[in-house]
C-alpha cells in the first residue's frame, strides 16, 4: 500500500509518500504565481505531478478545522479543491488532533502547560498559546526522526508525514 499525506496551506503543499512502511518521498513546493487563479493552478499542478510521479493507493490530507480571515478560508478552499480534484484516487481527509493523537502528540495537559507558564513568567495569552503550539510541533518533529530516522526542520513536512503515517494504518470513509 502507498500513501502520500499532505499538508497544504494557501501558499504550498507539503508532502510524505509512505510504502509498505517505509517513507520513500517528502518535499515541500510553494505555489506558483501572483494572482490567485494562477496560484490554484499550480496548486493542482503540483498535485498532479506528485499523484503521477507517486500512483498511490490512498491520500489523506489535512482538514482545516479553524480558520479566522474569511479570504484566507475562501483561497484555501479553492486550494483545497485543487488538490482534490487532481486526485485519481481514493482520498481522504483526516482533523490535525487525529493523526497527532494517532502519534502520541496530545494536547497539553495542564502540567505541561503550567511548566511552560512557570518557565516564562509574565507573557501574555497569546504567546503561551504559540509556545503551546511549538511544543507540540517540536513533538512531531522528534517523532518522525524516530519513527523513520528523518530529521526534518519544516513543520508541514513533518505534519504530512504524521498524517501519512496515520492514513497508512486507518480506514476512513471518503469525502
Amino acid at each position: 500500500m502507498k500513501i502520500i499525506g499532505i499538508d497544504a496551506n494557501t501558499k504550498s503543499i507539503a508532502y510524505a509518500v509512505i510504502e509498505d512502511n517505509k517513507l520513500i518521498d517528502y518535499g515541500q513546493t510553494d505555489f506558483q504565481g501572483e494572482r490567485s487563479p494562477d496560484q490554484i493552478k499550480s496548486a493542482y499542478d503540483i498535485a498532479s505531478g506528485l499523484y503521477e510521479e507517486h500512483k498511490p493507493d490512498r491520500i489523506w490530507i489535512e482538514r482545516a478545522i479553524f480558520v479566522q480571515n474569511n479570504a484566507a478560508v475562501i483561497k484555501l478552499a479553492y486550494c483545497f479543491g485543487a488538490i482534490i480534484a487532481a486526485a485519481n484516487t481514493r482520498i481522504d481527509g483526516v482533523v490535525p488532533t487525529q493523526w497527532q493523537s494517532y502519534i502520541g502528540n496530545k494536547q497539553l495537559n495542564n502540567v505541561q502547560k503550567a511548566r511552560i507558564t512557570e518557565a516564562n513568567p509574565g507573557k501574555s495569552k497569546t504567546w503561551y498559546a504559540s509556545k503551546f503550539r511549538l511544543a507540540r510541533k517540536d513533538y512531531t518533529r522528534q517523532w518522525v526522526n524516530t519513527a523513520y530516522g528523518v530529521l526534518l526542520t519544516s513543520d508541514d513536512i513533518s505534519d504530512a508525514v504524521g498524517i501519512a503515517h496515520y492514513g497508512v494504518n486507518h480506514e476512513a470513509i471518503s469525502e
